[in-house]
């Protein structure tokens, strides 16, 4: 296996290499039946309302989930230096 520097700079180091767990995807499959449903009952004013809320709820969590990525980060490279000093 590459170290994670070769993998950075051979390009391999990108999340198409990770596997989705099988509850993530029935999950996922289970959330469009869902919105699939709701969008079914909704006029198009509630549609376009509804839209707008999934569109910013997707910038908010992915703004979120870039924080958590980046405090783990910093926390493993503090974990691995503790190691290495003593």
């Amino acid at each position: 296996m590459k170290s994670a520097i070769e993998q950075i700079l051979s390009g391999d180091a990108t999340c198409e290499n990770i596997e989705i767990p099988r509850e993530t995807n029935k999950t996922s499959r289970e959330a469009v039946k869902v919105y699939e449903k709701l969008k079914g009952m909704l006029n198009e004013k509630q549609k376009e309302l509804l839209e707008k809320y999934l569109e910013l709820d997707t910038i908010a969590t992915k703004e979120i989930e870039e924080e958590y990525y980046k405090h783990g980060f910093k926390l493993g490279l503090m974990i691995g230096a503790e190691v290495f000093l003593g």
